[in-house]
């Protein structure tokens, strides 16, 4: 359906001529500016939490640092094992982290063989089978 328009020249609105509907208006509405009707391009917020900070995972001469994986990885690999203690020593997460580690990133996302065992001495032990 074609509607027509026609212009009423003190306000410059466009009026459909068979309705007598308000199409558009050149004119900014009532209380407000015609700087305050333009779309504005929103300002990018920075983040201070990053700002001036070293990016993660390298040290301050741009070399790769040691990440917690790689560590808890380490210590996994050794022959002997590791336990849940010395991982919250190395990392400084709490043991119910560590475990989640274990179970979470070392089983399924790498898909790793964990053995848990348990010692003479009672401590539980965790390595990665060769």
């Amino acid at each position: 359906m074609n509607t027509a328009t026609t212009t009423s020249a003190p306000t410059g609105e466009k009026v459909a001529a068979d309705t007598g509907a308000i199409i558009a208006s050149s004119t900014p509405a009532l209380g407000q500016t015609a700087a305050s009707t333009k779309q504005r391009k929103p300002r990018l917020a920075k983040d201070h939490r990053t700002e001036g900070k070293v990016a993660a995972g390298t040290t301050d001469a741009g070399t790769s640092a040691v990440t917690k994986t790689e560590l808890v990885l380490k210590k996994l690999r050794t022959p002997r094992g590791t336990t849940i203690q010395a991982l919250m020593e190395a990392t400084g997460w709490q043991a119910h982290s560590v475990r989640g580690f274990l179970s979470g990133t070392v089983r399924k996302k790498l898909g790793l063989i964990l053995m848990s065992e348990a010692g003479r001495d009672g401590v539980r032990r965790y390595r990665i089978q060769a």
